[in-house]
């Protein structure tokens, strides 16, 4: 085998293991059960063949193997993984940094045995970069995505336009966007937020409805994204003379959310907005003590660019009306 080809086959190894640590997950576990069930075979045979009862030979192997694939896991595919949520973490509470610092280790140019695959990687990068303005950076990484998850791209694509104030552009953005790849749940609710946060609260409204609607074309009505244009919906009909019906929204929805926090870190940014929102309409509806509960359990989860404003005015609003 020439230089060559072990340099691709040794490309096509990471790209595998790349796969398995950041996306493959279903795959991974299948892989890992597969080789926990094979080793035990082999094992089972070994022990028993020294004359331990077929019984403690069972047990002594299965959780030998099993301890073993476990442990195999944690230290190759686990560890880059746990960089990458850890450089997550850190840019929801503007250690933007440290963020880049920790993703870099893991970047394609890196010196990691598993790299983040880059489209995902500059993705990432972009987001960061756009929370901390520096937009020509951004730009060249929004670029260098290109191949990564459409509608994750569109999404945050649109919100650099936003903090860079180009608003028109945003909204052109967002347009050409939806003309293009269909009003999917996803670019509805973006745009839905949008004009929540220009307090255009009617045409809000309808865009989440449009939204869940879109959720049903989709068979999405009983997935997460459903959860979170319903929420913002309830979030609408706060503002729109409908409390009762919006606050009982929410209470179910955010319940939701927040269970499927623990799977995806991914939502914290939205339901810390959502809170935000709740606790907005609490602290100014004489629920003092509920709304600041809302607002430091949003605070704790994160402190992206775009809540600031939000969670300032409901600050001014707990010291102004109840000295807290």
């Amino acid at each position: 085998m020439g230089v060559k080809e072990v340099f691709v086959s040794k490309n096509n190894i990471q790209s595998f293991l790349s796969y398995l640590a950041f996306e493959g997950y279903v795959l991974r576990i299948g892989l890992e059960i597969s080789l926990t069930v094979f080793s035990h075979t082999i094992l089972f045979q070994i022990l028993t063949h020294f004359s331990h009862s077929p019984a403690s030979a069972g047990m002594i192997s299965w959780f030998v193997c099993c301890g073993s694939v476990m442990f195999l896991d944690k230290l190759i595919l686990g560890h880059p993984a746990d960089i990458f949520r850890q450089a997550y973490l850190c840019s929801l509470h503007g250690s933007y940094e440290k963020a880049l610092e920790l993703l870099s280790s893991i970047g394609p140019d890196s010196n990691s045995l598993i790299k983040l695959p880059g489209s995902s990687y500059h993705l990432h990068r972009a987001e960061l970069l756009t929370q901390c303005k520096d937009f020509s950076a951004a730009n060249l990484a929004f670029e260098m995505a290109e191949n990564a998850d459409p509608e994750r791209l569109i999404v945050l694509k649109y919100r650099y336009y936003l903090e860079k104030n180009e608003f028109t552009q945003a909204e052109l953005f967002l347009e050409e966007s939806l003309k293009k790849h269909g009003e999917t749940p996803v670019l509805l609710i973006e745009q839905g937020r949008s004009l929540l946060q220009t307090r255009k609260f009617w045409d809000a409204s309808k865009n989440f409805k449009k939204a869940i609607e879109a959720c049903t074309k989709y068979k999405l009505q009983n997935s997460v994204i459903c959860s979170i244009a319903m929420a913002y919906l309830g979030i609408c009909k706060l503002k729109t003379g409908h409390a009762e019906q919006g606050l009982e929204i929410l209470d179910d929805t955010v319940s939701i959310i927040q269970a499927e926090m623990s799977f995806s870190d991914s939502l914290r940014p939205t339901l810390a907005e959502i809170l935000c929102y709740r606790s907005h309409y609490l602290v100014t509806h004489r629920a003092p003590k509920e709304a600041l509960l809302d607002l430091q359990y949003a605070m704790s989860i994160c402190r992206f660019p775009y809540l600031t404003a939000l969670i300032q005015d409901i600050k001014e609003e707990l010291t102004i009306r109840y000295g807290i």
